[in-house]
């Protein structure tokens, strides 16, 4: 599965429309090393015996232990963010699906992480709008859907 995953693919030749995928999955991956900020902090504060304040101030977390836990969440979230890049870059017919599930997720513990957390919060609205328009409109670069694409 792996290895199919990460197998070459003869892509359509480009479109108009398609030449924005690279700078999305570009953005994507820069957005998902940001996420990286949530692991060092919670480490930090964790080291520190600062308070965590989440959902905006609602819960604070003085423990150790759950700060490194939440720290490793933040640093799981960035990997996945960062690989789901590849199937944009890749152009796959499925990254639309992965980016919505991807920027889904990483809207949920941005939301925990308020209120230090705003403007992933906006990022992430905006993976959810295009991950959404991309499949939803055919126009914006995904493969026809009966298109067959050759693994070299």
């Amino acid at each position: 599965m792996i290895m199919t995953a990460l197998a070459p693919r003869t892509n359509p030749a480009p479109t108009e429309q398609m030449r924005w995928l690279h700078p999305l999955a570009a953005a994507v991956v820069l957005h998902g090393l940001i996420h990286l900020v949530g692991t060092v902090r919670k480490f930090a504060e964790a080291s520190d015996g600062e308070t965590a304040h989440y959902l905006g101030g609602l819960w604070d977390i003085t423990d150790a232990t759950t700060l490194r836990v939440i720290g490793v969440i933040w640093a799981v979230t960035a990997v996945v963010v960062v690989a789901s890049a590849i199937p944009i870059w890749r152009n796959d017919s499925g990254w639309p699906t992965t980016l919505f599930v991807v920027a889904a997720a990483s809207l949920a513990l941005t939301v925990v992480g308020l209120w230090t957390s705003v403007l992933g919060l906006a990022v992430n609205v905006g993976l959810l709008v295009v991950a959404f328009r991309a499949a939803t409109n055919p126009a914006v670069g995904l493969p026809e859907p009966n298109e067959e694409r050759s693994m070299t």
